[in-house]
Parts: C-alpha cells; sequence; structure tokens
C-alpha cells in the first residue's frame, strides 16, 4: 500500500504537541531533582560513577529543551521555525544530545561491573581522570555523527508532519544508506552490545554471590535494573531505526503517516525513564533524595566508602579538611564550595 498522504489530523497534531511539551516539563523536573542531589551531597555521591550519572542526567535536561521547540511546531501543525537554519540546529542539537544518551548507557555499564566484580583488572581504570577523558570521547564521538549530516553525508531536513526536523528518510539515496548503516552499527548496536555484556557479567557475579555490596540497585532486583537501564533508551531510540529501515526497504513513501511522527514522540520517553531507574532505582540516590524531601530514609545507605576516589576534592587541603575520625553513618561534612550539604 503507497501512502501518499503523509499529513496529520488537526486533533494529531494538538495531541502530540500537547504530550511534547507535558514530557518536557516532566524530564525537566525528574532530571533536575537527580541532579539537586548530587549538589546537595557532594561527599557521598561524588564518586567516578558520578560523571557518568550527572553526564547522562545532563543530556536528558538538554534534549527536554528541545520540546518547546517541537511541542509548538506541533501545536500550529507545521514547522514554524526558519526552514534552513532553524531546521538544521533543532536537528543538530538533537542528534548531539540523543547520540550522548546512548553512549551513556554502556559507559554507566562498565562502571557498574567495576563496582559489582570483587577483584575486577578493570577497577583501576575508575578513576576521575581516565572517566573525565572517557567522557570527552564519548562527545566527541556524538559531534562526529552529529556534524556528518550538515557536512553532506546524509542530510537532515523536516519530518512529512512538520513538527520536528531529523535525519532525511524520505530522501533514499547512496549517502543516507550508508550513513544509516554506519551509525547503526558503530553507535546503536555497539553502545548495545557492550552495555549487554557487562550488566550480563554484573547479573551473573550478584546470583553466584561472587559480588561486593552494591550501592547502584538492590541484589534482589539487579536484573529488572539492569534491562531497564538498557532499555530505557533503547527502545526509546529503536523506532528511529525502524522508520529508517523501512525507508530503505519498502521506500518511504510507504511509511504510515503515523510513523512519520513516532520517532519524534516515542524518543522523549527515554529522558523520563532514565532517571527513574538511574537515580530512583539507585537505594543511595533514593536515599539522599528522601532525605533532602525531609521523608523517612534507609539510613544504611547513608555510609561512606572511604576508599573511593571523591572526584571535587584536588586540594591536600580540601581533601584533609573532609576526613572524619568518626563512624557516624549521616555524613555531614563537606568541601566548603557545597554549603548545602551542610546538615
Amino acid at each position: 500500500m503507497n501512502h501518499t498522504d503523509q499529513t496529520l489530523t488537526s486533533f494529531e497534531h494538538t495531541f502530540i504537541g500537547v504530550y511534547l511539551i507535558v514530557s518536557g516539563i516532566l524530564t525537566t523536573f525528574l532530571n533536575l531533582i537527580g541532579l539537586v542531589v548530587y549538589w546537595r551531597f557532594p561527599r557521598l555521591l561524588c564518586t567516578p560513577s558520578a560523571i557518568p550519572e550527572i553526564a547522562l542526567l545532563l543530556a536528558d535536561l538538554a534534549a527536554s529543551g528541545l520540546n518547546p521547540f517541537s511541542g509548538a511546531a506541533a501545536l500550529q501543525n507545521r514547522w514554524i521555525w526558519d526552514d534552513h537554519a532553524g531546521c538544521q540546529l533543532y536537528a543538530f542539537f538533537g542528534f548531539v544530545f540523543g547520540d550522548f544518551q546512548v553512549l551513556c548507557i554502556p559507559f554507566l555499564a562498565f562502571d557498574r561491573y567495576i563496582i559489582t566484580a570483587e577483584n575486577s583488572a578493570l577497577r583501576k581504570y575508575r578513576t576521575r581522570k581516565t572517566y573525565s577523558k572517557l567522557l570527552l570521547l564519548l562527545i566527541a564521538y556524538s559531534l562526529f555523527w552529529s556534524v556528518t549530516p550538515l557536512l553532506g553525508w546524509a542530510s537532515f531536513a523536516k519530518t512529512a508532519p512538520g513538527i520536528v526536523c531529523t535525519i532525511n528518510w524520505m530522501k533514499v539515496d547512496v549517502s543516507f544508506v550508508s550513513y544509516l548503516t554506519a551509525k547503526f552499527i558503530a553507535s546503536f548496536m555497539a553502545s548495545l552490545v557492550i552495555s549487554m555484556i557487562f550488566y550480563r557479567k554484573a547479573i551473573r557475579l550478584v546470583h553466584k554471590n561472587r559480588a561486593r555490596e552494591i550501592h547502584w540497585c538492590r541484589k534482589k532486583s539487579i536484573r529488572f535494573v539492569s534491562f531497564g537501564c538498557m532499555f530505557s533508551t533503547y527502545l526509546s531510540f529503536a523506532i528511529y531505526a525502524t522508520v529508517c529501515m523501512w525507508a530503505i526497504i519498502a521506500g518511504p513513501q510507504t511509511i504510515p503517516r503515523i510513523f512519520n511522527a513516532l520517532p519524534a514522540v516515542w524518543v522523549k520517553l527515554a529522558g523520563i525513564f532514565n532517571p527513574i531507574f538511574f537515580v530512583y532505582y539507585n537505594p543511595r540516590l533514593w536515599a539522599c533524595t528522601k532525605k533532602m524531601f525531609g521523608l523517612n530514609y534507609d539510613n544504611e545507605q547513608m555510609h561512606r566508602d572511604k576508599t573511593e576516589e571523591r572526584i571535587w576534592m584536588d586540594s591536600p587541603r580540601n581533601t584533609a579538611r573532609s576526613i572524619r575520625t568518626s563512624h557516624d553513618p549521616v555524613d555531614t561534612t563537606h568541601v566548603v564550595l557545597h554549603p548545602a550539604d551542610n546538615e
């Protein structure tokens, strides 16, 4: 069947517009809470693990900043921003933030496996210096896949409903096919496979009672949390791959009209589910969140492992001032730069 009419009804435009605006508000709220928790409890939470965790929260927050633009366009039943510069910038930033969200998942899986393994040879790499370099590498990798369409490898364009600008799957040529194939293998599938390997190793260690005490999830729910952490992002972005592959195999004109708008809607779920699985299913982060709001919390989660490096304690002076001699389970001292944590 040839779906030549790619336009949406007025109701569909309104529904998508409201959804994009509401999901943007919810994403902003959830991710901001996660970031504030790190700011309030830096000495307890700011281990090297905080680098990929905070990076993911910031990526979700940045991606939600695009929602008002696509939401307003949907409510107006057309793309209301500049057709060239506005469209290209929207697509570029959407790809930068989206790619970085995807790449943070294997980074976190790698970190969590190291935390879980009792005697991992990889433990020496769990440092602020190494993680900072890895973070910069992932940012550069995201920029590469986002800049190349601007330079002629594939292209960005408005989708048929005029809600968002993204990769132009309506123009199926050699450039588009080669770009999509390379990106699908080197970015999406590679990060998915790496994540699955490290989470599978962590799950096996827990089930064989060979794991350390972990704080990123409760051991009894490690399987659920691991799959949730992976597929909260990968399932959200999989619809993009589905639509692009559909365009290559059957032709862009055969794509049902609602599927031209679905990627813009579906991908926003990542920003909502990421803080749920990465923050609120994390017992230590959840305890800190409840403490911040004055609710009852698990006091056992407030113990700090003093053998872990603190990523915001550079100078010997700050490090010396942070050393405690007591074993008070509630961590009340910290660097002067973070007065909000003094309680």
